[in-house]
């Protein structure tokens, strides 16, 4: 064994002794560690050290060293927080993917640092049940295997990779935008092509989860509360928008695989029942609008003689196609009436309408 090997596991060694022993790391870190005589002046350019070491950066570093370990600490409470809200399970799991396909050992690694007894443990239920986070995956990782990961996955290595790679794959909702026509389609290969790894089953769940992001993006108010109020155990409208006065827009979000959507005797029955379930709640229906890929001329026509329904068909490259125009002009909402009734979305008239 090397030299710096027997380094290495002298210190991992010592490390397991701490956190066994739990000892306090306030009280080591303020004065059980330092030598008799050590100054405050010392204790500060010692902590700062840690700070520069771990690549914490802060807007401001603390006057004395308890303010600046409290700094520090808050920044780890921030952190670990923040690693939930920014990293969604989809982005879990292709960082987990990734791992594996580099590092296969880090499997290992995990079982003996957190004394895990599953034999795999590197699986998005494992880590969630064990309360691991991704960012204890790079906390396992050496510098050279960071680097080796950033540069396979194009990541910037520059500064602090392991913020970097948390950056990447915490930005996992734009890139399933970037793929919500292949979700819509359910092109599950494609999509572990381009590194998205959902559960198949899970496909008409994200379609719904993006739809509705979407029109959070359009400046609509989405409102799921008032949603599970209106629900019941055999009626779930899945997007509910609330525009005032008890009028509401109801959304319907379909993937198929056929590309085109052809069930329209199905799918009004289940439509005119969510519209009687808003009625009998004293609710309005303004609008109602079926996302899916794409209708076939069968579904369109259908559509069109049947005017109780009055529904809006919006494709799902349609949609995403009147988000980019919104987003690039200063209209500050989105007209109702791009959504026109019993026909599919006309993607110019619509431009016409958005870039006045």
């Amino acid at each position: 064994m090397s030299l710096d090997a027997e380094k290495k596991n002298d210190s991992e060694e010592k490390i397991k002794r701490i956190l066994q022993a739990g000892i306090s790391a306030r009280n080591a870190l303020l004065r059980d560690i330092y030598l008799d005589g050590t100054s405050k002046t010392e204790i500060k350019d010692f902590l700062l050290k840690i700070m520069h070491a771990l690549n914490i950066e802060l807007p401001k570093i603390g006057l004395s060293p308890e303010d600046r370990l409290e700094l520090m600490f808050d920044y780890f409470k921030a952190t670990e927080a923040q690693d939930y809200l920014d990293m969604s399970a989809e982005a879990f799991e292709s960082l987990i993917q990734d791992i594996n396909g580099i590092i296969p050992d880090l499997n290992e690694r995990l079982r003996r640092e957190f004394e895990l007894y599953p034999e795999q443990v590197m699986d998005l239920s494992v880590l969630t049940d064990y309360n691991i986070k991704p960012r204890d995956l790079t906390y396992l990782m050496t510098a050279e295997e960071l680097s080796a990961f950033c540069t396979e996955k194009q990541i910037p290595v520059r500064g602090n990779m392991v913020k970097n790679i948390l950056g990447k794959y915490g930005d996992m909702e734009s890139r399933l935008l970037e793929n919500y026509v292949l979700i819509a389609t359910r092109d599950i290969n494609t999509l572990k092509t381009n590194n998205i790894h959902i559960k198949e089953s899970n496909l008409g769940l994200k379609f719904e989860q993006l739809t509705k992001e979407i029109f959070l993006q359009l400046k609509f108010q989405v409102d799921d509360k008032l949603k599970h109020q209106i629900n019941t155990s055999r009626d779930k409208i899945d997007i509910v928008i609330p525009l005032g006065d008890n009028r509401l827009i109801i959304i319907e979000c379909k993937t198929a695989r056929e590309v085109e959507y052809r069930k329209y005797s199905s799918l009004a029955r289940q439509l005119k029942s969510y519209q009687k379930l808003c009625r009998d709640k004293n609710f309005q229906i303004a609008r109602t609008i079926l996302v899916a890929p794409d209708f076939s001329k069968d579904f369109v026509d259908a559509c069109i003689k049947d005017w109780q329904l009055e529904l809006s068909l919006v494709t799902a490259d349609g949609l995403l196609e009147m988000l980019r125009i919104f987003k690039g002009g200063n209209m500050t909402e989105f007209p109702i009436g791009v959504f026109g009734n019993n026909l599919k979305l006309d993607a110019e008239k619509a431009r016409g309408i958005l870039v006045r």
